[in-house]
């Protein structure tokens, strides 16, 4: 089996609109330094892009007015060949 990955300079767009992953993110909020989270479970990306950078939101209702910030993820997948049933 030999499997063949295009590189990386060649973005590929998934085309789905909503894909969940079983992803949790966690920044610290730059005003109080409590950690937030932006679930991916619940928290979808909309047609994301392989190899290339996807914003999240992350927001914290400690002070007033509520912070808000993003950062940035890299969505990268791997193929490998499955190991050889017993």
């Amino acid at each position: 089996m030999k499997i063949i990955t295009p590189p990386l300079s060649d973005p590929f767009e998934i085309p789905v609109k909503r894909l969940y992953l079983p992803f949790r993110v966690l920044d610290d909020c730059p005003k109080c330094g409590k950690q937030r989270a932006h679930d991916l479970n619940s928290q979808y990306l909309s047609y994301p892009v392989l190899g290339d950078t996807i914003s999240l939101g992350f927001y914290c209702e400690e002070g007033h007015p509520i912070e808000e910030w993003t950062c940035e993820v890299m969505l990268q997948v791997s193929l490998e060949p499955a190991p050889e049933s017993p």
